[in-house]
């Protein structure tokens, strides 16, 4: 069949010597005679289009509907707009960015090249996919697109200036902290500050960050990076000055440390600071604080929000175009056997003018409902667009209504107790209220209420995720983060003298958070070292003779991401602890397409061991899924 066929010119045009450059594709779908919806074959076509989007840095779209001369020239533009038109609603469904689609029609006034395509009758009738796509020239640039996010913020350095990152990481840079680092002078100027928060698996790969120092293994809590230019010059932090960072509510582990980056042949390495970290401890949370603002807050309490529908229609079935049935051929006179053969000709004539006359029927039944039943589709999906929308308010309603009621909860809490339990343990109470999930009862699932049996499907093709019903995060904008946050801190302070201690250890117990202080710029890190001996490590060889490929050994529970080195056309790892349960991620490029290979394996107890990767095309969407799926594996 014509439409199974698929025609794809592939040219490459390299616009950097770098790290990146750009492909073009043009793509073929081809149709019946009159069709402009798509078939089977061409929605697979579409489906292996869009997986080639995902793997690239980015893309434009020109799609580009076609007609044969056959119809009347007002027809052959409509039809042709029509298949253009479909074909971007299908890309728009499976998740390409409308403002990556351009939309064109030419009708039947490009017809396609004979000289090209002698052997495809009906070609004139199709679509064209041209498509430019930005290629990573190696894993470097590729890896870079899933890293963390750099935030830049600007800030005075004759002020005290106070930072909220993304991940919830505060910095506090002391007024007048800063220096150019080529020493000549004060900075006057407007400070632009550039930090990157990495925490996760995902962060970790993205800036090649290995959990190692020379010689040891580490557990890692997290890394920050910073630095800081103003006027295009780049800045130092002054001498005996030092900028506080507070870490996120994470895992704490006893007996964690603060290390800087080093930068050596294969990448960063790890040294141990002389900076301090000090915590928010069991002690000083039993002091008496001054939770007076708490007393003050009024807060109304919330009215959960309703939602009902209507009943949902069925989803109209557009009938199938009948098919015509063939008429037999009249045998020839001077055939063999002509008296039989025409008997049998008779037979199957009468035969088939019985099924004309029921194709006929058929085919006026077809061409009387498939327009209305097609009106009806699109009105039935367009109520699936409304409800969508009803939906979506609701859902930002109910998270409104579950993060006030958990407020407005320990709010009341803590009116109503105060004087009568010691205020440290009315606010880690409240503390405790504020941030646990909130548990509702008689919440009603908005999609059955919405779509009943349809439920899964739209669930499925709008990629809503299963947790829907969960409200309990705070928005950035919410009372919580506009209010409540900055009062919690105002009262933690109280319980952080501004230096604890210069032990550089973090104390094991009920930890809040872990701060650290910092005289240098670049990367940073608060580990703990896990004590092996020599005979425990063994040295992994991965096989493969491809420079450039990537490899992240993640050792499971023990919050440790270690890289191999390449030599000899091999991949090696050193250091790696015996009869440990490990997931081994590796990442290449194969003709500018990202491939990826993940195993999980046990190390087991011998010196080395050698492991073959079977790697299978990728995209970033891909990449990024499997490396989130690492953090609890890893214990991050």
């Amino acid at each position: 069949m014509l439409n199974q066929f698929l025609f794809s010119v592939v040219l490459i045009f390299c616009v950097s010597t770098f790290s990146y450059a750009q492909k073009q594709f043009s793509d073929l779908l081809f149709y019946e005679v009159d069709e402009h919806n798509l078939s089977d074959a061409n929605q697979r076509t579409l489906d292996s289009l869009v997986l080639r989007f995902y793997s690239y840095n980015d893309y434009t779209i020109e799609i580009i509907g076609h007609a044969d001369a056959q119809g009347s020239e007002g027809y052959n533009k409509k039809i042709a707009a029509r298949r253009a038109s479909v074909v971007q609603q299908y890309l728009s469904s499976a998740g390409i960015p409308n403002n990556k689609i351009k939309v064109n029609s030419k009708g039947s006034t490009d017809p396609l090249d004979k000289s090209k395509f002698a052997k495809i009758n009906g070609g004139d009738r199709r679509v064209e996919i041209r498509s430019y796509a930005t290629v990573f020239a190696d894993v470097d640039a590729l890896l870079d697109q899933l890293g963390p996010q750099t935030q830049y913020i600007t800030i005075d350095n004759r002020k005290d200036n106070n930072l909220t990152l993304i991940d919830g990481t505060e910095i506090f840079v002391p007024a007048h902290s800063l220096v150019y680092a080529d020493g000549s002078g004060d900075v006057k100027e407007l400070v632009t500050i550039a930090v990157k928060e990495s925490y996760d698996v995902i962060d970790f790969v993205a800036e090649d960050l290995h959990t190692k120092t020379a010689n040891e293994l580490l557990q890692t809590g997290g890394m920050i990076y910073l630095n800081a230019e103003a006027g295009g010059k780049q800045l130092g932090i002054k001498t005996g000055k030092l900028l506080d960072i507070k870490y996120p509510e994470k895992k704490v582990s006893d007996g964690m440390l603060l290390y800087d980056a080093v930068e050596n042949d294969h990448g960063i390495s790890w040294t141990l600071a002389e900076g301090e970290i000090s915590t928010e401890g069991k002690s000083e949370a039993e002091a008496e604080l001054d939770i007076t603002s708490l007393l003050e807050m009024a807060i109304e309490s919330p009215v959960m929000p309703q939602i009902e529908f209507g009943t949902m229609p069925k989803i109209p079935i557009v009938p199938a175009k009948p098919t015509q049935p063939i008429q037999p051929k009249e045998p020839n006179k001077n055939d063999i056997d002509y008296d039989a053969k025409l008997a049998k000709y008779e037979k199957s004539y009468k035969l088939y003018q019985k099924r004309f006359r029921t194709y006929e029927g058929l085919k006026l039944n077809y061409d009387t409902v498939k327009p209305r039943a097609e009106s009806e589709l699109r009105m039935w999906q367009l109520e699936v667009e409304e409800r969508m929308t009803q939906i979506k308010e609701y859902e930002r309603e109910m998270k409104d209504y579950t993060c006030n009621t958990k407020l407005y909860n320990a709010i009341t809490y803590v009116q109503e107790n105060y004087g009568s339990i010691p205020s440290s343990e009315l606010f880690k109470t409240f503390k405790e209220m504020v941030y646990t999930d909130l548990a509702l009862k008689d919440v009603k699932d908005p999609y059955k209420e919405a779509f009943n049996n349809f439920k899964k499907q739209v669930i499925r093709h709008k990629k809503i995720k299963g947790d829907y019903l969960n409200y309990n995060s705070y928005s950035r904008k919410s009372l919580f983060n506009t209010t409540v946050k900055p009062l919690i801190d105002n009262i933690e302070s109280q319980n952080i003298e501004n230096k604890l201690s210069v032990t550089k250890t973090l104390s094991e117990g009920e930890l809040d958070r872990y701060m650290f202080s910092v005289g240098s710029f670049g990367y940073h890190n608060v580990d703990k070292p896990i004590d092996y001996e020599p005979e425990e490590l063994l040295e992994l060889t991965l096989t493969d003779d491809a420079e450039g490929t990537k490899y992240y050994v993640v050792l499971k529970g023990t919050q440790s991401v270690l890289g191999a080195q390449y030599g000899n056309g091999s991949y090696t790892l050193e250091g790696l602890p015996k009869n440990h349960d490990v997931m081994i991620v590796g990442v290449k490029l194969v003709d500018s397409v990202p491939h990826m290979a993940v195993t999980d394996i046990n190390t087991g107890g011998a010196e080395q061991f050698t492991l073959n990767m079977n790697f299978e095309e990728t995209n970033l969407h891909g990449i990024r899924s499997e490396l989130e799926t690492l953090n609890e594996y890893a214990g991050i």
